[in-house]
């Protein structure tokens, strides 16, 4: 609920944004949204629960190559 405030608050369409996580659950939300979703790869426990789901639309364990990728 408070994603969806900010992105109206600050005027955001969430299918045109992205968010970035390092716990993989949490980005459960942004993908009901309609964002795409990176999670920062983790090898702790807590931070990997969900990383398998269709919610984590991409894997980064680089979060500086990972934009820099896609800035290219």
């Amino acid at each position: 609920m408070r994603l969806i405030n900010s992105c109206k608050k600050t005027n955001i369409d969430p299918t045109g944004a992205v968010m970035i996580e390092d716990m993989a659950r949490n980005l459960q939300p942004a993908a009901a949204l309609g964002m795409r979703t990176v999670w920062l790869d983790s090898d702790i426990e807590w931070a990997t629960q969900g990383a398998d789901s269709d919610y984590v639309h991409y894997r980064a364990d680089d979060l500086k190559g990972f934009l820099a990728a896609v800035a290219a």
